[in-house]
């Protein structure tokens, strides 16, 4: 079984010496897990990626050829609050999505959000993509994605009131939720020193 695609990097952990078990999220293939022999600083999270699979038998875990096929990710490696929120888009993810389920907006989201979480419209991008994850997974309640009012205040309180959904809906995964807290708290701090600061 061969397949080509195109996918960013949600996650990688070492197997053995020069191996690494990675995860993409991929354009018509959804979530999916690979074997890939390649050196550490060749793979960045958030990055995007020309991916090849091959397996002998469908549902093998299989292995991964990537090529990186786009920068963007290196335009905010001096921007702390950016690069906050791509962890948090990667890890949260690779943490609820299922497994080879495409979801073809999330994909094209997400790689629309990284070019703009350096920007001054980064909070709402990172919320608008949180928003159709949970929209995506059948979460969605009629408060996600309609308010009129897009000043960096209101999307704060929106991500804040939406902690509750986030312990409902994944009450197991504590690391997605600290790491999403300090995201918050990471901007409103900001927030209290700086107005104009959105990420």
């Amino acid at each position: 079984m061969i397949w080509q695609d195109h996918g960013f990097l949600l996650h990688y952990s070492p197997f053995g010496e020069r191996s690494f078990i990675v995860t993409v999220l991929t354009q018509d293939h959804g979530k999916v897990r690979a074997w890939v022999r390649s050196n550490k600083p060749a793979l960045v999270l958030g990055s995007a990626y020309d991916v090849l699979w091959k397996s002998r038998i469908e549902d093998n875990l299989g292995s991964f050829s990537l090529d990186s096929s786009g920068a963007a990710v290196w335009l905010m490696m001096h921007h702390q609050g950016a690069l906050r929120a791509l962890n948090l888009m990667c890890y949260m993810c690779k943490q609820v999505l299922p497994e080879r389920v495409p979801f073809p907006r999330l994909y094209a989201l997400f790689g629309q959000t990284i070019e703009q979480l350096a920007t001054p419209n980064g909070l709402k991008a990172y919320d608008d993509f949180e928003c159709l994850v949970l929209d995506e997974l059948g979460y969605a309640s009629a408060e996600y994605g309609q308010s009129d009012c897009t000043t960096t205040p209101s999307i704060c309180g929106r991500l804040l009131n939406r902690q509750r959904d986030y312990a409902t809906h994944w009450p197991d995964l504590h690391r997605l939720h600290r790491m999403r807290s300090h995201f918050i708290q990471d901007v409103l701090d900001a927030l209290s020193h700086s107005p104009e600061q959105s990420v």
